[in-house]
């Protein structure tokens, strides 16, 4: 039964993208809410990155890649809310030769 509902989330979600395109192309302001950075560049003029409850980062997915030399609104994410530090000094740490279950406290 999971592959039907599949094809209906992904037909779903094409209809819903389909309806803010075009209310957005009626001069309407449309606001969702997501957690995949692709969808939110490809749908999204301006985006807003939260980060514990805090806005982190907000412009139009251009800009917010020039301001932090990404090549993605992924890459901006992970700056600008630390993850990719985080995820550094956690490599730093099981490079050095800890247990990887100490370090996965770590992160």
């Amino acid at each position: 039964m999971t592959s039907p509902s599949r094809g209906w989330i992904r037909r779903g979600a094409a209809i819903l993208r389909e309806v803010m395109r075009e209310e957005a192309a009626r001069g309407k302001t449309v606001v969702f809410t997501t957690h995949v950075m692709p969808v939110a560049e490809a749908l999204a003029d301006v985006v807003t990155i939260l980060h514990m409850g805090r806005v982190v980062a907000r412009g139009r997915p251009d800009e917010l890649r020039e301001a932090v030399s990404a090549s993605s609104l992924e890459e901006v994410l992970l700056r600008t809310t630390g993850i990719d530090e985080r995820i550094r000094s956690l490599l730093r740490v099981l490079e050095a030769g800890a247990d990887p279950r100490w370090a996965r406290s770590m992160a």
